[in-house]
């Protein structure tokens, strides 16, 4: 039997997201829905989730969305097209969301452990 061609993954398995391919959309109104900007982004890539997170003390909308694409070249494409675009007439700042391994974690930010 041939070896070399064996993957070892099932090709209906879906691929690990990729980190580089979430953008981060600032300044939405709350007028602005998931699926509003799953609509308008979804020009750029296939969009696998759009977030736009609530605030814990009063469950209001922020002003901003995660759109997770199915691979970054989408996310690239996004951040090109839209940032600086406007939605419901607020311009938007368009990025890409910062890994978590880019930050360090607090105790390394000060000597002594974060703690002085």
């Amino acid at each position: 039997p041939r070896r070399g061609n064996y993957r070892g993954r099932s090709r209906s398995r879906s691929p690990l997201p990729d980190p580089n391919a979430t953008v981060v959309v600032r300044n939405l109104t709350k007028n602005v829905l998931e699926d509003h900007v799953s609509e308008i982004f979804g020009a750029y890539g296939e969009i696998t989730r759009v977030t736009i997170p609530r605030a814990k003390k009063t469950n209001h909308r922020l002003d901003f969305a995660y759109v997770d694409y199915r691979y970054a070249k989408s996310a690239q494409k996004a951040i090109e097209h839209m940032h600086g675009g406007q939605i419901d007439g607020n311009v938007l700042a368009v990025v890409l969301r910062p890994s978590p391994q880019a930050r360090p974690p607090p105790s390394a930010q000060l000597p002594g452990g974060g703690r002085g």
